[in-house]
């Protein structure tokens, strides 16, 4: 939590219309930065379908994908 206010930050304005305009040019309009293949790890095998969520690093997860927007 030390480190959060230096690499979690919101876009100032300046920073927010440059990755939304860019975002816009790829379909997504308003949106001003993203995460994608994030994966959250289960502490346990989950009970039902377990396998299903086997991943390529040898734990049980789910993949994740966060989009933020201005609003």
């Amino acid at each position: 939590m030390s480190l959060a206010d230096q690499y979690a930050k919101w876009p100032n304005a300046e920073e927010q219309a440059t990755h939304s305009a860019a975002m816009t040019e790829k379909g997504f309009a308003g949106c001003v930065g993203f995460v994608d293949g994030t994966t959250l790890p289960f502490a346990e095998r989950p009970e039902d379908n377990g396998n299903f969520y086997y991943d390529r690093k040898s734990d049980f997860s789910l993949n994740m994908q966060v989009v933020n927007d201005r609003h």
